[in-house]
């Protein structure tokens, strides 16, 4: 089984990638917003040829190490899709100069996922609405 990311335009299969998320407040379409004003880029997941998820990615400051790429989401379905598309990922951000790869969860299982595949915390961000 063959995995690639393929950049790609924002559309109706990412679209329906970011509505499947769990949990997650934003709305599909911010992202395709992001991915439009290009302050994000949008790859297409394919195993051996055939369209499994879609992964939303942004390149953000950081004041340590230069850059980091950030997970803004990321959905799919496929054999152990996460643990073989984040060293794909990995590698990208390497290969760009990025400092580090980092994303947001509020499930459970993906922080063990990304622990066993050597991730750390790295803050606890915490949220009350005002408005």
């Amino acid at each position: 089984m063959t995995l690639a990311l393929v950049v790609e335009e924002w559309g109706g299969k990412a679209r329906a990638d970011m509505a499947t998320i769990k949990g997650d407040d934003i709305p599909p379409d911010w992202y395709g917003v992001e991915i439009e004003a290009k302050r994000a880029w949008l790859w297409g997941v394919y195993d051996d040829g055939k369209r499994v998820g879609s992964v939303v990615m942004r390149a953000e400051p950081h004041p340590m190490i230069g850059f980091e790429w950030v997970i803004l989401a990321g959905a799919g379905s496929g054999d152990r899709l996460f643990q073989r598309a984040v060293p794909m990922i990995e590698a990208a951000a390497t290969a760009a100069g990025a400092g580090a790869v980092r994303w947001h969860t509020l499930r459970p299982g993906m922080v063990k996922l990304a622990r066993d595949a050597g991730y750390g915390v790295a803050e606890i961000v915490l949220r009350k609405a005002v408005a």
